[in-house]
């Protein structure tokens, strides 16, 4: 348990903020990466739609 708090695990550690910081990282890329695969899903359906004519 010593280790923890020697690594900044404890309630209020510097470890904690730096894990903060990485969560938002993290859902700012699954956003962006969610809108791109929507863009590229929504061009193919465009092409598929346009070669039936």
């Amino acid at each position: 348990m010593t280790n923890i708090f020697a690594l900044g695990w404890d309630d209020g550690g510097d470890a904690w903020n730096w894990r903060r910081h990485l969560f938002v990282w993290e859902k700012e890329l699954v956003v962006e990466c969610t809108t791109l695969l929507n863009m590229v899903t929504l061009q193919v359906r465009v092409v598929i739609i346009g070669n039936r004519n």
